[in-house]
């Protein structure tokens, strides 16, 4: 299970894969300015940091690119909402993969193969996972492009497992597998069987789709 952020990109009246740009890129001399929404600006710390570091050091690469940030909350997109409806520009998004879709429906986010030549389209996805790029595909059309990937960890108590007759040198590789031993440890022994104990506050509703599976 995987939480991924996908940046992807809007309409000119105008969300971890970015909306796209909103037009054409412009020859490599013409000077623009795009906005970059992106909720790590809105944390304190090393996530606006090293996100404002790679801003700089994609504008020093690009001179004729001004990069504007733009921080705004991810579980709330009032901002992004507020300002399509002001007209202003919203260009580039970071967003979660739950809100690609919501992204593309509602705020007329443009796919890459209609905004960008499909020659550089393919010279850019050199190199990349087919199974993370085509996390931003809609209706046979890419929408975003993988951010980030969070993998969550199952951890297991060795000694439960030898409580429950389980082989703890031959762990679960399923979720099938899970709810059999979690199943088994609750039937043989006093303890609950599976726990998504340790998440955050933003953490919830990815972890838990894959525990509800479970059940």
């Amino acid at each position: 299970m995987l939480r991924t952020t996908i940046l992807a990109g809007l309409l000119a009246l105008s969300t971890a894969v970015p909306v796209l740009a909103q037009t054409m890129a412009p020859s490599v001399d013409q000077p623009v300015t795009i906005t970059f929404y992106n909720y790590n600006l809105a944390t304190a710390g090393l996530g606006a940091e090293a996100t404002q570091k790679l801003i700089n050091e994609f504008m020093a690469a690009n001179p004729n690119v001004t990069v504007t940030g733009v921080p705004y909350s991810s579980a709330d997109g009032s901002r992004i909402r507020a300002d399509l409806a002001a007209g202003l520009p919203v260009d580039v998004v970071q967003t979660v993969f739950s809100d690609l879709d919501f992204s593309v429906t509602n705020f007329g986010a443009r796919a890459l193969e209609d905004i960008v030549p499909a020659r550089e389209i393919a010279a850019h996805l050199q190199g990349m996972h087919p199974n993370g790029t085509k996390l931003g595909v809609l209706n046979g059309k890419t929408y975003g492009l993988a951010y980030t990937f969070s993998t969550p960890v199952l951890f297991y108590n060795a000694d439960l497992f030898r409580a429950a007759s389980l082989d703890p040198d031959n762990p679960p590789k399923t979720r099938a597998d899970v709810k059999l031993a979690a199943l088994a440890i609750e039937d043989k022994t006093d303890a609950e069987g599976f726990t998504a104990g340790i998440t955050g506050p933003g953490a919830v509703d990815w972890l838990f789709q894959w525990r509800r599976s479970l059940q």
